[in-house]
């Protein structure tokens, strides 16, 4: 049942009741025109917003790789938490 459930909130989240949200379709990626956290405006240089969609970028494939190593972590020593360090 929660599988289920999880697939149909991101069933919801894509192809909801929400008629506005197609504007994926058009724009480009990531760019929704509200700015930082939608407090500061759209960002209109070219140059920076090149620059901070690389940085976006480049943070994600660190997050990415960090949680990929906490995983590889996990299934070698069986645990990532203080017990690796300490003992249990």
């Amino acid at each position: 049942a929660g599988w289920a459930q999880i697939l149909i909130f991101a069933a919801l989240c894509e192809f909801g009741p929400n008629p506005k949200m197609e504007e994926w379709r058009t724009g480009a990626p990531g760019d929704y025109g509200k700015g930082f956290l939608g407090m500061f405006g759209p960002v209109m240089d070219p140059e920076k917003k090149k620059r901070s969609l690389s940085a976006e970028i480049s943070n994600g494939r660190l997050a990415m790789m960090a949680i990929t190593g906490m995983v590889v972590q996990n299934g070698i020593t069986g645990t990532t938490d203080s017990a690796m360090w300490f003992g249990s």
